[in-house]
């Protein structure tokens, strides 16, 4: 299985780092995992909506350019969510069907409107916002659980 996290800005803190690269790790025998990091847009200590705007702007232009003609999942706390069980049947149904999804996270401020309207599906962890940094670690962190369930080996709860 194909699968490609996009993630504006790039992983700061040493412990996501590590943390990152250890699912990638275990991911590595399901499958092809790629993380591509495009450039965050500065903003200033407070922003003003319509500097949040035209940094979220220019943030979308890069993802479209680069992924606008693939299977887009956005992360985000207005999308769909589920159990890791149907995670695990999403993701076989990718697989069985040949598609590469590619998941969307966005900068601080989230994913312009225009890349959420783009995107085929939007998915939400939760109600609460978290880092996008930390974002990116729970998400391989829940793919490689629903890999796990989807080759029927035992992950812990």
């Amino acid at each position: 299985m194909n699968i490609t996290i996009c993630g504006i800005g790039n992983l700061k803190e040493k412990f996501f780092r590590q943390a990152s690269e250890e699912y990638l790790k275990r991911l590595s025998r399901f499958g092809k995992i790629q993380i591509v990091e495009l450039k965050e847009e500065y903003l200033s200590q407070q922003p003003s909506k319509k500097e949040i705007e035209i940094a979220l702007g220019k943030e979308a232009v890069a993802i479209l350019q680069r992924f606008g003609e693939n299977y887009l999942i956005a992360l985000d706390i207005g999308g769909k969510s589920f159990s890791s069980e149907n995670l695990s049947k999403k993701l076989e149904k990718y697989d069985m069907e040949g598609i590469k999804p590619v998941f969307l996270i966005g900068s601080s401020y989230g994913l312009h409107s225009d890349v959420k309207a783009k995107c085929i599906e939007r998915w939400s962890f939760s109600k609460m916002t978290f880092p996008h940094q930390l974002m990116r670690v729970i998400l391989l962190e829940q793919l490689y659980r629903g890999m796990k369930i989807k080759a029927g080996e035992i992950y812990h709860k």
